[in-house]
């Protein structure tokens, strides 16, 4: 496998005015009355000044919304936006430190058994509705009922109780130590909604389709294949925020996104050909954010069907990747082998080893398969996704 780095680009410049509402024309100015001179016994009045123009974010992603529901996320990308409309208990900060966010405090019994939270007290929901235990609770229930089938309910499996001790505190109970449970409360799969939307007899409690969360942002529209609309929530708890709308632009070509912001239609723009790094580096119209990133590009290999059922053909396979090669001319130096399944800032992390580049050895272990070559595979990609996935 690889990993990558992550690729993000933003134009230096002020952020755009959205667009004036087509609904209702401005008003137009009321002249001055000229028949009779303003009263000299009163000073004249201050002018006020035009209210500031509503300032609108526009930023270019690779991937659709697969899902809004936070329960059943299973992609970076989409989560991100979802963050904007729902938060999580905990959130954790690029050194790994586990930071408050609904939670204000925290604790952990001396035998791991017992999570109990704090919560924010001044919270509350898009509808309006009070952030609170009672709330908590439900977002629990709801993932860890097997019929809304979460695909990432896993860390979550050893909780076996959950009590709302009042209205500011609750308290999880688990089975058996999960030593990293704290930092999986920080995942967007349980962020938390407002109760009204998941509950068990409305269509919501299996697929959420607009959050209603405490976010610093409130969903406005979703349009397939085109984009994400937020707007600012003016009773959000913590730190107010600054742009009035967000637009999340859905561009799965990467040349496209890079188009788009040159020409600036965009603010930001998420993975931009690889290719194009070294000259935008140069621009001084844009800014790229290069950062170490755990995402991992790797092939995965349906071992049920013939010939892959045999370990020394998928070995083979292993054996016949120049990865180095592939890190050189697709991904333009942006990546590294890895040495184990997953990336060493991932918990869980243990070097493993990986295959060297050997086509003998690889054609050795097919031939003691009996898989005659050339052998035919077939693959299946996603474009947009990842960093030069389809290439």
């Amino acid at each position: 496998g690889l990993a990558l780095v992550l690729l993000t680009i933003a134009a230096c410049a002020a952020p755009t005015a959205a667009p004036a509402p087509t609904s209702a024309p401005a008003a137009t100015s009321v002249p001055a009355a000229t028949s009779a001179p303003a009263p000299t016994s009163a000073p004249a009045p201050t002018a006020v000044p035009p209210p500031a123009a509503a300032t609108n974010f526009r930023i270019a992603i690779g991937v659709d919304m697969d899902t809004l529901d936070p329960v059943q996320q299973t992609t970076t990308t989409v989560s991100n936006v979802v963050d904007y409309m729902a938060e999580t208990l905990v959130s954790i900060d690029q050194n790994g430190k586990v930071l408050p966010m609904l939670a204000k405090s925290w604790d952990i019994s001396a035998d791991g058994l017992t999570y109990t939270f704090k919560l924010q007290e001044n919270a509350k929901f898009h509808d309006g509705k009070p952030f609170d235990a009672a709330a908590v609770k439900a977002n629990f229930d709801r993932i860890l009922d097997p019929d809304t089938k979460a695909p990432q309910r896993s860390p979550f499996l050893p909780i076996t109780k959950i009590d709302v001790v009042d209205p500011t505190t609750i308290k999880f109970t688990l089975k058996n130590p999960s030593p990293p449970l704290l930092q999986a409360f920080s995942v967007t799969t349980v962020a938390i909604l407002s109760p009204a939307s998941i509950d068990k007899a409305t269509p919501g409690y299996k697929n959420v389709t607009q959050p209603v969360g405490t976010g610093p942002y409130m969903f406005k529209e979703y349009t397939k294949g085109a984009q994400v609309v937020v707007t600012k929530n003016p009773n959000y708890w913590g730190k107010k925020p600054y742009y009035d709308t967000v637009t999340i632009r859905i561009v799965p070509e990467a040349a496209t996104r890079e188009s788009l912001l040159l020409a600036a239609q965009v603010d930001a723009i998420i993975l931009p050909p690889i290719s194009d790094v070294p000259a935008l580096q140069k621009n001084a119209a844009v800014k790229v954010l290069l950062a170490p990133s755990n995402r991992i590009i790797f092939v995965s290999i349906n071992n049920t069907v013939k010939p892959l059922d045999n370990p020394k053909v998928r070995q083979a396979l292993n054996y016949a990747v120049d990865k180095e090669a592939m890190i050189k001319s697709i991904m333009f130096g942006t990546g590294f082998v890895l040495d184990a399944p997953m990336a060493s800032s991932l918990f869980g992390y243990c070097k493993t080893g990986s295959y060297p580049y050997d086509p003998e050895k690889a054609k050795a272990l097919l031939k003691e398969a009996g898989v005659t070559t050339p052998l035919k595979l077939a693959f299946i990609s996603p474009t947009g996704r990842y960093v030069q996935d389809f290439q």
